[in-house]
């Protein structure tokens, strides 16, 4: 799948990350994932969280708290809430421009930035979640790549030491998923 604008990476990634949403059961939200700080539950309200924060950037909204701070943002079904939620920011991107500044809470973001960080977080999620669940999860190679390039772009040692684990070391002929989580601090 190739993506060329900041909105379809968004829509790209939300595309690979509906089936592992969809899988997820009630009981399933306290299993543990391989962001080590979050079980399901707090990984899922990430999602949420940054899917509203999406969406009110959008829509020229401010944005100075992560909005999971709040509290509990999920429903009864956590996945569908989720989906919900990243679907409505994808919905306000489309009809968005990606030439104002946002306000986030880490500060002052160019809307493009944003949307591209924002596909990265639901694509590596996705891949938390499909691995907390112990489902085989199928990521579309070249988006996979993509995210390889950009995550190498974007998270540097200031922002890897702030919000990742540390690099795990992975050969350079390894899948690019593997690379990818691997260059975001997780064991294949």
């Amino acid at each position: 799948m190739t993506v060329s604008t900041p909105v379809g990476l968004l829509d790209a990634a939300i595309v690979q990350a509906r089936p592992v949403l969809a899988a997820i059961g009630q009981a399933d939200l306290h299993v543990p994932t391989p962001c080590s700080a979050w079980d399901l539950r707090a990984l899922l309200n990430h999602l949420a969280g940054r899917a509203i924060l999406s969406e009110h950037a959008a829509r020229g909204i401010a944005v100075t708290e992560f909005p999971e701070a709040a509290g509990d943002l999920l429903g009864p079904d956590a996945g569908a809430s989720v989906l919900g939620r990243l679907a409505d920011a994808a919905a306000a991107w489309r009809e968005a421009s990606l030439e104002q500044q946002c306000v986030t809470p880490l500060g002052p973001m160019p809307a493009a930035g944003l949307v591209t960080f924002h596909a990265q977080d639901v694509f590596v999620h996705a891949w938390d979640i499909a691995r907390a669940l112990g489902i085989d999860a199928t990521f579309d190679s070249a988006l996979t790549q993509t995210m390889l390039a950009l995550h190498h772009q974007t998270i540097s040692d200031e922002l890897r030491a702030a919000f990742f684990a540390p690099l795990v070391p992975i050969p350079e002929d390894a899948p690019a998923l593997d690379r990818l989580v691997g260059f975001l601090g997780r064991h294949p």
